[in-house]
């Protein structure tokens, strides 16, 4: 007789081991994020300075941190455990719900420094930034979508729900951008900013709500 069938059915969950798609999955998610915070970066310092793209390309970031916590757990777990592999995706996650949390703190400090001095923001070149962010945010979405549903526990959740409220911004920065291009009217940028900051701290409060419910109900059940 082997070793597995003598384990009790929760002993044999906690040294389940990760499951290679999701793996690869996490990676591509990981890599393609990676990509939109380089873009997004290199133009926000190079060419834009706008407030809504840097709220957009740290909302990223904070996306970009809790993927490759993921990303490292499932690796972790394939020699600890899943159990253990879910506990550091956990910490990841909150991490990254306070990385969104201060990040809204910081733009909304910015947008009231821009509405006390107005810059010239390039609103084409804005629209065109946050279309491609929003479309690449979609393919990290469609990805994670494919990560099997058995490994869809609460960080997978708000791994996605990030990447989803970064589509918001992205929208909220192509607005900007609308606005700015038509209409010349450089307060767009700072305004639209509060409320992507607004935004930002609504998911975080979201964010972190869904992880609570979410673990008070697994222990609920546990026990």
């Amino acid at each position: 007789m082997s070793r597995n069938t003598v384990l009790n059915p929760k002993r044999q969950r906690d040294i389940e081991r990760a499951n290679p798609g999701e793996v690869i999955l996490l990676g591509e998610a990981a890599f393609i994020t990676l990509l939109i915070v380089l873009a997004q970066s290199f133009i926000l310092w190079g060419f834009i300075d706008s407030v809504t793209l840097k709220s957009d390309t740290l909302h990223t970031f904070s996306d970009l941190f809790i993927n490759i916590g993921a990303f490292v757990a499932v690796l972790i777990a394939s020699r600890v455990g899943k159990v253990r592999g879910d506990d550091i995706k956990r910490m990841f996650a909150y991490v990254g719900i306070v990385m969104l949390f201060a990040s809204a703190l910081w733009v909304a400090e910015e947008a009231y420094e821009r509405l006390l001095s107005p810059v010239h923001i390039m609103g084409g070149w804005l629209m065109v930034t946050g279309i491609v962010g929003g479309a690449g945010n979609f393919w990290v979405h469609r990805i994670l979508m494919r990560i099997p549903k058995s490994e869809h526990n609460h960080a997978h959740a708000v791994l996605d729900a990030h990447v989803l409220s970064d589509m918001v911004l992205s929208i909220i920065v192509v607005l900007t951008g609308l606005v700015t291009y038509l209409f010349k009217w450089h307060y767009a940028d700072p305004t639209l900013s509060f409320i992507a900051a607004i935004w930002m701290v609504a998911i975080s409060g979201m964010l972190l709500r869904g992880m609570h419910h979410k673990e008070h109900k697994h222990c609920t059940h546990h026990h």
